[in-house]
């Protein structure tokens, strides 16, 4: 899990990625963000799941929530 802050609005602007801190939670898995971004600034964030046979699947969420 990734992410990264900005106002961009295209996947491929987003440049400054950074590894988001996953942990196992129970049956699932949580992602904690730092919470240093300043309100009004977009989180942008990008996973990449992969199973024990090398399929993997990505997803990018450009602007996925602000910070308010």
């Amino acid at each position: 899990m990734q992410y990264a802050y900005g106002d961009r609005t295209a996947v491929d602007a987003v440049t400054d990625w950074h590894e988001a801190r996953v942990v196992r939670r129970g049956g699932g898995w949580q992602a904690q963000l730092p919470d240093d971004a300043p309100a009004g600034t977009f989180v942008h964030l990008r996973v990449t799941l992969a199973d024990g046979h090398g399929a993997r699947v990505s997803q990018t969420m450009v602007r996925a929530y602000e910070v308010r």
